[in-house]
């Protein structure tokens, strides 16, 4: 069905309403009343969803970790972690600004970050049910199908960037199913594939099977040059990115991916996310699941480039050893199974009725999903299975969620002030979890993670190989290397670490326009220097 709930609603008067819905809605809306049930039924679901969503809001430790850049970018100490250092730790360019917007609207930096996610995610919603749906009963299983899984509802907030994500993969899909016989198709599509890199590099995976399939029906150069050229903003990120901070990639991808630790192992612990993420939220495996069949028994081929970039995100999050977040990586994935469920799933009155019951009936089930309030020291061995893999949202709920909101858990503004900042901070602390303690430290601490997502020395060097966690791999803190922080001379005892040492710092704390800092930049982005880094431990 072609028609959306908007065009339902919009032509639900007199007879033309019931030459927009299928039989089986005809029914349902006899009696003249069409718009009076549909509205009913659509804000009532919807309202259901919202209520649960600002209920469970909460930001994660994760977030203040990019709220920490924020704040000091805004105070005029430039995008960096530590102020004496240019390091990049946030993997979301594009969330990252909406950030900084939205916190020189509303200068209480949780509030501005709770009302950017909770925007961008009812704006997502909205769109999916009324300019994607297309029906009103298909509309109220997506809105039961997000309603019911913990997942979706605990990253529409978090401060994390994924409602970003919802919003770009519902305008993406629209734009596909609706508009490919616009003149400007492929210059809309390839700009939101853009868009979504920059949001967060692996998700474009999400869409490079579309792209693909868009180039492949047109074949021509005006089409090759058309999306070449959508992607310039992406470029132009990378140049300043490769100048300003001396790498094209965050310092958190090499503290993550260069790790030391075997591929099998990854492999097999990203088999164990999905694993823990299906028993976190049952829904996302079931609502996957079904639509991925309900598309291949229906034949919907037109569908295909969605199901192979949700497969192609899957895999590649699966090689990665997944996330430490249950759900967190799963939630995109979930949005196009939505979508294919919305375009396949059977009109039957009955069936639908209980599809939306089972998928509420399993949300209401799920262990401690709609908790708001808890006490982590009494829980906490529960929140984290034997994987590694955390129920993240109940950790930090207490500390950061907004029910739980109180002027004494106000994370809004740092203790220190903003005068007399040094060029190098008095104070080095070692921390673990550095997004909460980071942030409210203020920018005369520097943090020091033992994980090296904001060091950039700690973030190229092996990981300890024995009881790693996903998305923690801690690092050996090399022999005086606080001491070389504290003084800002290198005291490193090791000499090819000292000598590797001198090369990035003179990147991340050089001068900028310095002939030596560009040669560095180069040799260090080709492995030049790699040989001076210590080999991993052996297994």
């Amino acid at each position: 069905m072609d028609t959306t709930i908007a065009e339902v609603l919009h032509n639900s008067s007199g007879e033309s309403a019931d030459s927009k819905v299928s039989n089986s809605d005809k029914v349902l809306f006899k009696n003249q009343r069409p718009l009076n049930y549909a509205t009913g039924s659509l804000v009532g679901a919807f309202l259901l969803f919202l209520f649960i969503v600002v209920k469970d809001a909460w930001l994660s430790d994760d977030a203040y970790i990019s709220l920490r850049t924020v704040d000091n970018w805004l105070h005029g100490y430039g995008l960096t972690w530590n102020i004496d250092e240019r390091v990049q730790t946030y993997t979301h360019p594009l969330w990252f600004f909406m950030l900084a917007g939205a916190n020189l609207l509303e200068r209480n930096v949780y509030f501005s970050a709770l009302l950017l996610s909770l925007v961008v995610s009812v704006a997502a919603v909205l769109l999916l049910i009324f300019r994607l749906a297309p029906s009103l009963k298909m509309a109220l299983v997506a809105l039961a199908a997000m309603t019911a899984s913990k997942a979706f509802v605990d990253f529409s907030t978090s401060g994390l960037e994924n409602p970003m994500t919802h919003l770009l993969i519902v305008v993406f899909a629209l734009l596909y199913f609706r508009y490919q016989h616009k003149e400007r198709y492929v210059l809309w599509i390839s700009l939101l594939g853009c868009a979504m890199i920059l949001n967060r590099m692996d998700t474009v995976l999400l869409f490079v099977p579309t792209l693909a399939w868009a180039f492949w029906q047109r074949r021509s150069w005006r089409t090759l040059w058309t999306m070449a050229l959508s992607f310039i903003p992406f470029l132009l990120w990378e140049v300043f990115s490769l100048f300003y901070y001396g790498f094209l990639f965050p310092n958190t991808a090499y503290a993550k991916l260069n790790t030391g630790v075997p591929a099998n192992e990854l492999f097999a612990q990203g088999v164990g996310y999905l694993v823990s993420s299906f028993t976190f939220d049952p829904v996302l495996f079931l609502v996957i699941a079904a639509g991925i069949l309900f598309m291949l028994a229906r034949r919907d081929w037109k569908s295909l480039p969605l199901l192979l970039g949700m497969l192609l995100y899957l895999f590649y999050t699966v090689r990665v050893g997944g996330d430490f977040m249950a759900g967190r990586f799963l939630t995109p994935p979930l949005l196009i199974a939505i979508i294919l469920l919305m375009r396949n799933l059977p009109e039957n009155t009955v069936f639908v009725s209980v599809a939306i019951a089972t998928l509420l009936l399993i949300g209401v089930l799920v262990t401690n999903s709609r908790i708001y309030a808890v006490n982590v020291d009494t829980v906490q061995a529960d929140l984290i299975d034997t994987r590694g893999v955390a129920d993240e949202r109940l950790w930090y709920v207490d500390r950061t969620g907004l029910l739980n909101y109180t002027r004494t858990n106000d994370l809004s503004n740092p203790p220190s002030t903003y005068a007399n900042v040094h060029t190098l901070p008095d104070r080095i602390h070692v921390e673990m979890a550095v997004g909460l303690y980071g942030y409210t430290a203020g920018p005369k601490v520097h943090v020091l993670d033992m994980v090296g997502l904001g060091d950039p020395l700690l973030a190229r060097l092996p990981a300890i190989q024995q009881h790693w966690r996903i998305g923690h791999f801690k690092r050996e803190i090399p022999y005086d290397y606080i001491k070389t922080l504290q003084t800002g001379r290198n005291h490193i005892t090791d000499r090819n670490l000292a000598e590797y040492y001198t090369h990035l710092h003179n990147v991340t704390s050089g001068d900028l326009f310095s002939w030596s800092r560009l040669v560095d930049i180069w040799n260090l982005n080709l492995g030049t220097y790699n040989h001076l880094l210590p080999p991993a431990a052996p297994q």
